[in-house]
C-alpha cells in the first residue's frame, strides 16, 4: 500500500468497504502494509506490484491478487 500510487488510491474505497462489511473476528481480518514504512515485510513477501493483496488461510498464503481486480479480490474473499 502507498498513498502516492494511483492504483492504491483507486481501490482504497472498495477495499475499505470490503473490510468493513466482511471482517469477522477470528475468521477474516483485513490489514494494510505501508510500503514506505514496513520495507521488511515488502521484502519478506516479495511484493513488487502495488497494490498487492495477499490472502492467508490458517497462517499460510493461498492467493495473491495484483493490481485493482476488484471482482477477483471480492470473489476470493467470499469463498
Amino acid at each position: 500500500w502507498a498513498e502516492w500510487v494511483g492504483p492504491c488510491k483507486l481501490i482504497s474505497p472498495f477495499y475499505d468497504s470490503l473490510s468493513e462489511s466482511l471482517s469477522r473476528p477470528n475468521l477474516i481480518t483485513f490489514g494494510k502494509i505501508d510500503c514506505d514504512i514496513q520495507t521488511d515485510l515488502i521484502a519478506q513477501f516479495e511484493i513488487v506490484t502495488l497494490p498487492t493483496f495477499i490472502l492467508f488461510r490458517e497462517g499460510e498464503e493461498f492467493e495473491r491478487v495484483l493490481g485493482t481486480d476488484v471482482r477477483k479480490l471480492q470473489s476470493i474473499i467470499q469463498k
